[in-house]
């Protein structure tokens, strides 16, 4: 008896979680309309990824099999297993348009801590996880924050990092916080609170930060497409 109870009290909490992130999902949507277009033109947040890729283009980045060697944005990973020009360095910034389980369809975003691991704020909090975008996700972006110094991008990736173990963060329109985080707040506060860099776009989706603002703004140039 104790354990079916247990197991129903599971059940109610995955329901509950999936739930959350659906209406979090939904408020994204809501309130990015209410600033740069009808409600129908964000259903699955297309108009702001359009608009991501049209940026994307504008910073010169182009899809993996034809990116060429030599651009500002060095090093770059040259492992068989994993596409060439795809980035590795620490303090860069990876985001996906891919919806999270299928579903919910705000993106992801992290920041990369070493060639092969990315600080990310997951639903079971702030964790270190492989630098394996480039499979785990079907689509992926590439960007660094542009005329900072190698040592400074390091400090925000540390910063990142000292935020392990604190829990997700569920309330989207509260950024401020600091005792818990989700994806695109935590590499954003990462830039902010160590270099004052703002990443963020309130014209886009108000208090809220959506990955897609990460790779919207000047001070970021997107320079790896895989799509």
């Amino acid at each position: 008896m104790k354990l079916c109870i247990l197991n129903k009290l599971g059940i109610m909490s995955v329901i509950a979680l999936a739930l959350t992130l659906v209406a979090a999902s939904a408020a994204f949507a809501d309130e990015s309309s209410t600033n740069i277009g009808d409600a129908s033109s964000f259903q699955d947040d297309a108009a702001l990824w359009a608009m991501v890729d049209d940026k994307a283009k504008k910073d010169g980045a182009v899809c993996e099999e034809t990116l060429v060697s030599g651009t500002d944005a060095q090093p770059y990973a040259t492992a068989a297993k994993r596409p060439a020009k795809y980035p590795i360095a620490k303090g860069f910034i990876l985001v996906t348009k891919d919806k999270y389980k299928g579903v919910v369809p705000s993106g992801h975003a992290g920041i990369i801590y070493s060639e092969s691991t990315v600080i990310e704020a997951m639903p079971e909090g702030v964790v270190r996880k492989s630098n394996n975008w480039y499979s785990r996700y079907k689509t992926c972006y590439g960007a660094y924050v542009k005329n900072i110094s190698q040592a400074q991008k390091d400090k925000a990736a540390n910063w990142a990092k000292g935020q392990m173990g604190k829990p997700y963060n569920y309330d989207f329109y509260n950024p401020n916080t600091r005792k818990a985080f989700y994806c695109s707040q935590l590499v954003w506060a990462a830039y902010k609170d160590t270099l004052g860099i703002n990443l963020e776009n309130a014209a886009l989706c108000g208090n809220a930060i959506h990955p897609s603002e990460l790779l919207m703004s000047s001070r970021v140039s997107v320079f790896y497409m895989q799509q």
